[in-house]
């Protein structure tokens, strides 16, 4: 008779493939994955074993589809299909980083310009943003970056030209960013999740429903 293991909860699903734990024996999954449940698909045999997703809790989010999913999802992802030359892509980020040592350095009065400057940078490198938010001393920045684009030169320029922006213009509230940062791709069909994630960032910080393996930053261990 087949087992059917279900997530108690909608799990926003595997960002990379390569921070995915590992096959676990049934019964005998790790704490977290016990903690995180599967979604539901029958598993056959004795020595079957099963793929828990990369650490996302079975707690679920509070997932509320954003508006520009819910009424223009065609839009928001049809309209990044082709970049230069004619080259079609679907491309889905989720990236994080921190401030110097953590320091709550993006104070409430500061936040908005912030979180502009960071998509300005973004939109003028070829990306699409689908969210940015975050806490005083870190960020989350969700986007579309075209494959023309190297990775680590985005997130770099992006946190580079935000910081000098600012610093510049208010010398006496400095932005300074951790050098490392964290970054996850996702699908189409998990976007709405992850930006909702992002945009309840307080939300979740304050009711401790965070999950751990988006909110790192790239300097752990």
């Amino acid at each position: 008779m087949a087992v059917h293991i279900r997530a108690r909860r909608r799990w926003l699903g595997h960002a990379a493939g390569g921070l995915a734990t590992g096959r676990q024996r049934l019964g005998h999954w790790s704490p977290e994955a016990k903690a995180t449940g599967y979604a539901s698909r029958p598993l056959k045999g004795a020595d079957r074993t099963v793929q828990p997703p990369f650490g996302l809790g079975a707690r679920s989010l509070d997932i509320s589809t954003p508006s520009e999913y819910n009424q223009h999802n065609n839009t928001a992802l049809n309209g990044i299909q082709k970049g230069k030359g004619m080259v079609y892509w679907r491309l889905f980020y989720h990236i994080t980083w921190a401030t110097k040592t953590r320091e709550p350095l993006v104070t409430a009065e500061i936040e908005a310009e912030i979180h502009q400057l960071i998509r300005s940078n973004a939109v003028s490198q070829g990306a699409r943003v689908h969210a940015v938010n975050g806490m005083p001393d870190h960020i989350h920045l969700i986007a579309s970056i075209p494959p023309s684009i190297d990775l680590s030169t985005f997130v770099g320029r992006v946190k580079g030209a935000t910081s000098a922006i600012h610093n510049k213009e208010h010398p006496e509230q400095r932005i300074e960013w951790q050098r490392s940062y964290a970054i996850f791709s996702l699908d189409a069909k998990r976007l709405p999740h992850h930006v909702a994630y992002v945009e309840n960032q307080k939300d979740h910080h304050r009711d401790a429903t965070t999950f751990a393996v988006l909110e790192r930053d790239g300097s752990e261990k």
